[in-house]
C-alpha cells in the first residue's frame, strides 16, 4: 500500500474517532503530497476554450512522497523548537504530537 493510500485510510479512521489533531495533521500531509503532484502553470497567455484541457497530474515516486512527509515532520519539529524557546509549552506539546503522527508514515518507524 502506498503512503498516500495509508494516510487516506488513517484519515478515515481519525474522522470516525473524531480526533481533531490527527484529522488536521493528516489532512495537512495529504494536501502537501497532492500539491506536489500539481503541474506548473503554463506561461501561455492564450485562453483555452471548451472542455478537455485538464493536465495530467505529476506522478510521484515513493521517495518523493517520503521526502515530502519528512519535510512536513521537520517543519513541525522546528516549530516546536521555536515555540519552546519562547516558553510556549502548550504549543510545543501540540506540535510534538503532530510530529509523532507524521513520523508514523516515514520508513523505519513503527
Amino acid at each position: 500500500m502506498s503512503s498516500l493510500a495509508l494516510l487516506r485510510g488513517d484519515l478515515d479512521i481519525a474522522l470516525r474517532n473524531r480526533d481533531p489533531v490527527e484529522i488536521s495533521t493528516l489532512r495537512t500531509v495529504i494536501a502537501a503530497v497532492e500539491n506536489a503532484t500539481a503541474v506548473d502553470v503554463e506561461t501561455s497567455t492564450q485562453p483555452k476554450l471548451g472542455l478537455g484541457h485538464d493536465q495530467p497530474r505529476r506522478a510521484l515516486s515513493d521517495e518523493d512522497v517520503t521526502r515530502i512527509i519528512r519535510s512536513e515532520r521537520d517543519e513541525l519539529v522546528d516549530a516546536a523548537t521555536r515555540y519552546g524557546e519562547l516558553g510556549l509549552v502548550e504549543e510545543v506539546v501540540d506540535l510534538e504530537r503532530r510530529a509523532r503522527i507524521v513520523e508514523r508514515y516515514l520508513p523505519g518507524s513503527t
